[in-house]
């Protein structure tokens, strides 16, 4: 064989060895796409946020009147860790939270503490719910002195919990409210740039219509045995408006 020929057969070889190459590229970026985009198993953080909202004085609910607050410190704790059941297709998340408020001292600061827990698909991050996942749970409330061991309370998730999915897109998205107990649309609301990152910012609107005014109150299920937090009654002069000697309000 003369000297082209043997160029020719190694050019051949050659392309056929970069189309071979480039196909399996293809396949193990698809393949190992697949296996990189999930929820990891070893998930163990904490969150902090802060900001400025509008808060009740809890020490006002034993006064003469209730105080809103306004523009008051706020700091939001999440501490995420996984529990069972957690494998190849799901994960479940425990997730502690807590909201206070950093101009009051100690308990008087604190305005939210719970403990939800909510099985997902570890590539859609949608809660799933069936005969062999349990559908989520939330711890019932304690008092401080309460040194019994925690309660969990049946609580089926729907949507989207505490993760939005690999590529995220620019849509609406149901999101899990664990405190009214119900998935509300999380609405796509631009780019933020975070660290010089892109970031995709979502709003939700819990309480509120599409044109930002109160709806009916959200009715959800008591966390406590004889619904003790099903219905509150107190005089209408305590929130500073006209009206009945008595309101209720859930």
């Amino acid at each position: 064989m003369n000297r082209a020929g043997m160029l020719r057969i190694g050019a051949y070889v050659i392309i056929g060895l970069g189309a071979a190459l480039l196909i399996a590229a293809l396949l193990l970026s698809t393949y190992t796409s697949g296996k990189i985009k999930k929820i990891p198993l070893n998930t163990d953080e904490t969150l902090v946020s802060d900001g400025t909202g509008t808060a009740l004085d809890p020490a006002s609910l034993s006064g003469e009147r209730f105080v809103v607050d306004k523009n008051v410190p706020l700091v939001s704790q999440q501490q995420i860790t996984v529990e069972s059941p957690a494998n190849a297709d799901v994960v479940t998340l425990q997730v502690g939270t807590s909201v206070r408020r950093t101009d009051k001292q100690q308990d008087n600061g604190l305005l939210l503490a719970m403990v939800d827990t909510v099985t997902l698909n570890r590539s859609t991050a949608l809660a799933v719910s069936d005969d062999t996942h349990p559908g989520g749970s939330v711890q019932k409330p304690r008092t401080i002195e309460d040194d019994k061991p925690p309660t969990n309370i049946a609580l089926p998730h729907e949507g989207l919990s505490y993760r939005f999915p690999f590529n995220t897109e620019k849509k609406t998205y149901p999101y899990f409210d664990p405190i009214a107990q119900k998935a509300f649309d999380a609405n796509y609301d631009g780019e933020d740039d975070v660290n010089g990152l892109t970031t995709y910012r979502f709003t939700q609107n819990v309480g509120y219509d599409a044109d930002g005014k109160l709806v009916d109150p959200i009715k959800y299920a008591s966390l406590y045995d004889n619904s003790e937090d099903g219905e509150v009654t107190a005089r209408a002069s305590l929130w500073g408006l006209p009206g009945p000697p008595t309101s209720r309000s859930r």
